[in-house]
């Protein structure tokens, strides 16, 4: 994964073309100091073709700029070829937005992916999940119910949580993990660095636990498809864990799991959304359907799949922003939060 956002972030191609981006195809070309009128002739493959009888381009690299409204919008580009005189092939290698009046709007939407060789598919955001959960709740309720009393013969506190408008600290903890907690005794030395992070932020804060005497904790995350989180098991005892009652959570989880996917039916969204921004630690999802806004809301995860240059990977995204450009375009801001295996 760092690989490829290495690979790509050195290339500097995030670029998407924006077919309208001048208004009857007339626009300016910028070679150093020059500003000259050309005429957009077409967009083929990607490349942009323009033409000029004011300057021979012969130079590595240009940009063409136009105005709509308060919006400048900017295309760096590399020259490619002159198939015929005074026509240029442009290949665009970045498109940046300024709003001229509002000082926060500007450089909204810069790098814009081209090649559409990066770009997220097959996924659910946690406000479309949180919905179908809450449409199906009485059916939930009762499944839930059924299984709360079965582990409650095992254990001395059970808690089913499912993903909810109302995040508690478990809930967030888990969604930087997606993996299990396994706490046999909060007494002796923990292995495990997650776990002894857990037990810091979360145990070591949670009256419940000490009021209870409870002095072991298993956090199990309900997980479908690999990736989407439905919610957790809390399991909690005044003894010790053995690892034998680990398995048996394991078990009960992944069956709880099977009947919470039939009364769900969870359909992944098979759209492929552009990406660009792409770093490290965050990428931004551009979509102009204005219907997808409903679809993020700041604070919440999107599951999904991330694919690089035909690489694919599961991943967590954590909605930062969200901002719609004056040409309608949507750009969503997101976190890196997990890349899973």
């Amino acid at each position: 994964m760092e690989r490829l956002i290495k690979n790509i972030t050195e290339k500097d191609k995030f670029t998407h073309i924006i077919t309208d981006f001048c208004n009857e195809n007339i626009c300016h070309l910028k070679i150093a100091d020059k500003n000259i009128e050309i005429t957009l002739e077409k967009i083929e493959n990607n490349n942009l073709y323009i033409k000029t009888t004011k300057v021979y381009i012969d130079c590595n690299t240009c940009f063409i700029t136009n105005k709509k409204g308060n919006t400048l919008i900017t295309v760096f580009c590399k020259y490619i070829d002159s198939p015929e005189k005074y026509v240029y092939i442009l290949e665009p290698l970045r498109i940046q937005f300024y709003n001229t009046k509002r000082e926060e709007d500007r450089n909204l939407f810069v790098d814009y992916d081209v090649t559409e060789k990066h770009y997220l598919t097959d996924f659910i955001s946690e406000i479309n999940l949180r919905q179908k959960i809450e449409d199906s709740h009485e059916q939930i309720d009762k499944i839930i119910n059924v299984f709360q009393e079965d582990f409650y013969e095992y254990f001395d506190n059970v808690d089913i949580s499912l993903v909810n408008r109302f995040k508690d600290i478990r809930m967030k903890f888990i969604h930087q993990n997606l993996s299990p907690i396994f706490i046999a005794d909060f007494n002796k030395e923990i292995d495990s660095k997650i776990a002894s992070r857990y037990k810091e932020e979360v145990i070591d804060i949670d009256s419940t636990i000490k009021s209870n005497a409870y002095v072991s904790e298993i956090l199990y995350p309900l997980i479908y498809n690999g990736i989407i989180l439905l919610g957790y098991i809390q399991i909690n005892k005044r003894f010790p864990f053995k690892e034998n009652e680990y398995k048996l959570v394991e078990k009960k989880a992944n069956d709880l799991v099977l009947k919470l996917e039939s009364v769900l039916n969870i359909t992944l969204q098979k759209e492929k959304y552009n990406l660009t921004d792409i770093s490290q630690s965050g990428l931004s999802i551009i979509t102009k359907n204005t219907n997808d806004i409903d679809l993020f809301e700041v604070d919440h995860f999107i599951y999904g799949f991330l694919v690089l240059e035909n690489e694919s990977k599961k991943v967590l995204l954590l909605v930062k922003n969200i901002n719609v450009s004056p040409e309608g375009y949507i750009r969503v801001g997101c976190k890196i939060a997990s890349v899973l295996d």
